[in-house]
Formats: structure tokens, C-alpha cells, sequence
């Protein structure tokens, strides 16, 4: 059985992260600062296993429109400086509510480890319980 959770050294995770800023201001320098902040800025990278690259987006339309507009352009980033990565997958974050796990939009497996989106653009694990639970509030 595959685990889900990325068993990489801390050192080749810091190599990942850095090579996701490098794309990332790559594509900030092609595209201007204006179309960056408006579009792309809230992209997360999920993962890189193997020779997938998986993408995270807050939003259904914002996956869309990126994968629509940038999707083939940040593959071609991804295979510069990784050339074993085949597939850029874009996927939405969903926002859980009080007690609920995180997941993915519906084509996606739910995530084996949730994430939130570091203030890096990277995604980092969430352990349980470290999101308040909302207590319910009596009328007085």
C-alpha cells in the first residue's frame, strides 16, 4: 500500500519549495505583478509525487481560469527545472466546516493528510484538533 503523505527528507521537501518559488516568480516576471496578484498569487503546490505536481486554488472558477489560461505554461516551468514531472493537476481547496475534514473538489480523492495554505504558497499538514471548533452559544 502506497502512503499518501510524502516520506521525502526535510532537505528535498526545502529543494521542492524553492523550486515552487522559482516558477512562481518566473511566472510573477512574465505576466506583471497586477495579473499575478489578481490570478495566480493564491495558487498553493499540494504535493509533488512522482511525476505529478498537484496545485491548489481556493476556488472552482479561479482552478478553472488557471488551468484554462496557465495550466500548459506552468508544466513547461515544471519540466525546466524538473523534467521527470509529465502532469500539472490544478484542484480546489475547500474550506471545512466546524469538526469536518479538508478535501479536495469532487473529481479529486480527499487528501490523506489536510492542508492549509502557508503564508509560502506551500501547502502544510494540519494535525487534529488544531482548528477551534465553534461552541454553540445560548441565549441569555
Amino acid at each position: 500500500m502506497e502512503k499518501a503523505v510524502d516520506p521525502s527528507p526535510p532537505a528535498l521537501q526545502g529543494q521542492v519549495a524553492e523550486v515552487w518559488a522559482r516558477i512562481r516568480g518566473r511566472l510573477r516576471d512574465e505576466v506583471g505583478e497586477v495579473e499575478y496578484k489578481s490570478w495566480l498569487r493564491q495558487m498553493t503546490l499540494a504535493s509533488l509525487q512522482g511525476e505529478e505536481v498537484v496545485v491548489l486554488l481556493p476556488t472552482r472558477f479561479l482552478r478553472d481560469w488557471v488551468r484554462g489560461h496557465y495550466g500548459d505554461r506552468l508544466h513547461a516551468l515544471w519540466q525546466t527545472e524538473i523534467p521527470t514531472v509529465r502532469r500539472v493537476e490544478f484542484r480546489v481547496m475547500a474550506e471545512p466546516r466546524a469538526g469536518e475534514p479538508r478535501a479536495v473538489d469532487a473529481k479529486a480523492e480527499p487528501a490523506a493528510t489536510p492542508a492549509r495554505a502557508a503564508g509560502n504558497g506551500l501547502a502544510e499538514p494540519l494535525g487534529r484538533g488544531s482548528e477551534p471548533r465553534a461552541e454553540p452559544r445560548g441565549d441569555a
